[in-house]
This record gives structure tokens, sequence and C-alpha cells, in this order.
């Protein structure tokens, strides 16, 4: 056929699974809406501020149903029914779009996510905790400090010593400090009576858009 000139080229089989993959990844971010929390993740990548691969291993572990992986990727695209979403897409004349909890910004699923001030009170904190208490776990282990056999059962201590009493993991705990401090309660303290070593760990869950300023 490119003799007779039907095609320019000929490609292999690999040359075109390429291609598609190309074509599909451009379309998808040049997207103004489905697209965006892919462009920007991919910016956040190519700045040095994200990792690519381990940013996507909860997609490509294999472990969540098909279900599960679809409505965690229409949360990220901004597809899912809120109320920005008909007022702003669809053009519902009966929505304002603002949040129903709080009432001051567009209720987008990026805001209901990390933005929302009313639900930063509680439901933020619980998962912020229980992001946490898996880091506490770790160090349990790690430092010999008694904890559950699994880390979802685990609940941190205020102050936990292991049992040489070598170490101390301090949780949300405020420090005694000298003046002129604003921040003396850090998440997670880990003591170290070997180097005398006192080591602060803060945790956060930001939107992906937000990591480099929060690690700021």
């Amino acid at each position: 056929m490119r003799e007779m000139g039907l095609v320019a080229s000929v490609e292999t089989g690999e040359e075109l699974k390429k291609r598609r993959e190309t074509e599909r990844k451009e379309s998808l971010l040049g997207k103004p809406l489905h697209g965006k929390f892919f462009a920007t993740v991919e910016k956040l990548a190519d700045e040095g501020d994200v990792d690519l691969d381990r940013s996507w291993q909860w997609l490509k572990g294999g472990f969540l149903t098909k279900a599960t992986e679809g409505y965690i990727m229409a949360a990220q695209e901004q597809a899912l029914q809120t109320k920005w979403r008909k007022s702003t897409i669809e053009g519902s004349e009966d929505e304002d779009g603002l949040c129903r909890i709080c009432g001051k910004w567009f209720e987008t699923v990026k805001h209901i996510v990390s933005g929302c001030s009313e639900l930063a009170k509680k439901q933020y904190r619980i998962r912020h905790d229980k992001v946490g208490s898996r880091i506490h776990w770790e160090l349990c282990r790690k430092y010999g400090i008694e904890c559950a056999s699994k880390w979802y059962d685990h609940v941190p201590s205020s102050v936990c010593k292991s049992k040489d009493g070598l170490y101390e993991l301090f949780w949300d705990r405020k420090i005694l400090t000298g003046c002129g401090i604003e921040f003396t309660k850090p998440d997670l303290v880990i003591v170290d009576h070997i180097n005398k070593k006192w080591t602060i760990v803060d945790f956060c869950i930001p939107w992906d858009g937000n990591v480099k300023a929060r690690e700021d």
C-alpha cells in the first residue's frame, strides 16, 4: 500500500500502540475539565515537585475494584454531581453553585475534599489522624514499641516508649518552648535518647495541586 501511495509509511504493532497512547493522552490533557487534574499533576512532576510513578501506584496496584477506581477518577476530574457542576456545566438556573455546608465557595470536588472550612473542623481532622496513625504504627514497629497487630486498629497514645526506654514517641502533644515560637504542637515527635536527637514529623493530606504549597 505504501508503494501505491495510499499510506505514507507502515507502522509496526508497537508503534501503533504508542501512537494511539500518545494521541489519547494529548486528547485528555487538552480537555478543559476532565484533563485539568492530569495536566496539573504532569506540570508538578515536570517541575520536580511530584513523583509521577508513585502518584499512580494506587491505580496500578490492582487492589481496587473497577467501581472504586472509576469513582476516584471521576472525583479527580470534577465529574461528580456537585452543585458547582449543576450550575456551571449543566447550566441549572435553580442552583447557585455554592457549598451546601459552608455556603462561601463553589461546591467543587476540590473544595469538598480539601477546601471547606466547616469540614476542616472535624472530617479533615479524622482523615489527617487516620493517615498519621499509620505513620505512628510504622514507627512503633521500628522502635519496638507496643502497638496493634493491624495499622487500622492502632490508636496512638500521647506518649509511648520502647521497652528498652531508648525511644519515645509524642503524638499531638504541646512542647514547652521559649518565647517567640508560634507553633508548639507538632503532629509527631521522635525522641532518640541514644543520639540525644528529636525529630519532628508533620503530615498533611492536601489536594494534589496543593502539594508544593503545603510542603513550602
